[in-house]
């Protein structure tokens, strides 16, 4: 009897590419959060999947933007990740408020981490009961990054003189 020499296991099928997903708020997004997803996304060949969160008022059917530019949020993060040669799959998820649309993306999108903006107050950033709830909601890994704070103005002497 002779033998081929071929292996009688399965051929291997390649792993899906590694996603890692950056929900923001409106246009704004911390630039740390940004600089560390696209850091992560480089290291280890994943795709970057930033998520445009919008809020759709309830007078408006789910699928209306409010936006007429929604793309403009994500181009700057589609030029610095193509420079960086890191894959890119931007989104735009609608929802009635900023967590019905990261919910409906985290149930939704394939990922294997989220990476999060968050701080005091609001804005741009995810808060600690938000960043509880992804905890709550998410199933992969989560990277909290501490966004940019605003600067403070400084007092010195001269200015309580005047």
């Amino acid at each position: 009897m002779t033998t081929s020499g071929a292996s009688s296991a399965a051929p291997a099928v390649a792993a899906p590419p590694y996603r890692i997903l950056l929900p923001f708020a409106g246009r704004s997004l911390s630039q740390r959060a940004l600089d560390t997803a696209l850091q992560m996304a480089r290291t280890e060949s994943a795709t970057l999947v930033p998520v445009r969160l919008e809020r759709i008022p309830l007078h408006l059917p789910m699928d209306a933007s409010p936006d007429h530019q929604p793309a403009d949020a994500l181009a700057g993060i589609q030029r610095r990740a193509r420079d960086l040669g890191v894959h890119i799959d931007p989104r735009i998820s609608h929802g009635r408020s900023y967590r019905h649309a990261l919910l409906r993306t985290l149930t939704t999108e394939r990922y294997d981490r989220v990476v999060l903006a968050a701080g005091p107050g609001s804005g741009v950033k995810f808060t600690a009961p938000d960043v509880a709830w992804v905890v709550d909601h998410a199933d992969g890994e989560i990277v909290v990054v501490p966004a940019e704070r605003p600067r403070r103005r400084r007092w010195n002497a001269v200015s309580y003189a005047r």
